[in-house]
């Protein structure tokens, strides 16, 4: 009985190391929860709601929740590929962009050098 034992406990153990294992390789972190790689730059999606955008800049070209996984390109941790990505009326894009979250609404995405 002490021998089925240690062998049950044995395996627990090898498997749940295992499984944290997995889950620290593929669950690499971003800075931000909902980052956007644009034209180079990182910006960081903020709940603020933008009313007035001119012009399409962009779009989301590359999805994926892997850091490592990231592209050179219009990339994002959070937003799918084909989520438009809009000028904001009298803002630079090198300060911020506003994603287009559903259709006609808006939130501002703040370049991460602005915000430090």
């Amino acid at each position: 009985m002490r021998k089925v034992l240690w062998i049950f406990f044995s395996v627990f153990l090898i498997y749940g190391c295992s499984e944290n294992e997995l889950a620290t390789d593929s669950s690499e972190s971003f800075a931000y929860e909902k980052s956007i790689v644009f034209q180079g730059s990182v910006y960081v999606a903020q709940d603020e709601q933008v009313e007035k955008v001119e012009e399409k800049v962009g779009t989301i070209e590359y999805h994926s929740s892997r850091e490592g996984d990231s592209k050179e390109g219009n990339f994002s941790n959070y937003y799918e590929v084909g989520t438009d990505i809009f000028k904001i009326s009298d803002i630079d894009t090198t300060e911020a962009i506003a994603i287009e979250v559903s259709n006609g609404h808006y939130i501002r995405a703040i370049n991460e050098e602005v915000i430090k």
